[in-house]
């Protein structure tokens, strides 16, 4: 019997380990700053979780992922701190050029503001080549 109870605890302590399995990094209070965050955990197919032990405004990934993780978020920090708005001219070319955006993997944000349907993006994404070509094709504008 004392041998089967020392074996048991022997096996309990090797398969015991003091590493932490899951690293958990607060999330950002604005939407689309977190918005940008988690696009970019899921480009980089880093998988997540809210960390309901914390509460919502925490995310959670495995521990393999915290370098990625942090640089990760402070990308995001940096770049939603310089936005540019794209002024459309109707709801329809918003709706389009919206679907473009995410077709192509660019985060984004809809908004109106005084009934001017507006498209929010980072000024890194809308400085890039790829939504350059977006904006210059006419194929999303509704007229």
């Amino acid at each position: 019997m004392k041998i089967s109870l020392l074996f048991l605890l022997l096996l309990t302590c090797i398969s015991c380990s003091d590493e932490a399995e899951f690293y958990s990094v607060e999330s950002f209070n604005d939407s689309f700053t977190n918005g940008l965050f988690i696009s970019k955990l899921m480009n980089n197919n880093i998988p997540y979780q809210y960390d309901y032990q914390m509460g919502e405004d925490y995310v959670l990934v495995h521990f393999s992922f915290k370098e990625s993780l942090i640089q990760l978020r402070k990308d995001s920090l940096k770049e939603a701190k310089s936005l540019s708005l794209i002024n459309l001219e109707n709801e329809c070319s918003q709706q389009n050029l919206s679907q473009k955006f995410k077709e192509s993997n660019v985060f984004h944000m809809t908004l109106n503001k005084r009934s001017i349907p507006m498209i929010r993006v980072t000024n890194k994404d809308h400085s890039s080549q790829k939504v350059s070509a977006i904006l210059n094709a006419y194929d999303w504008r509704c007229d």
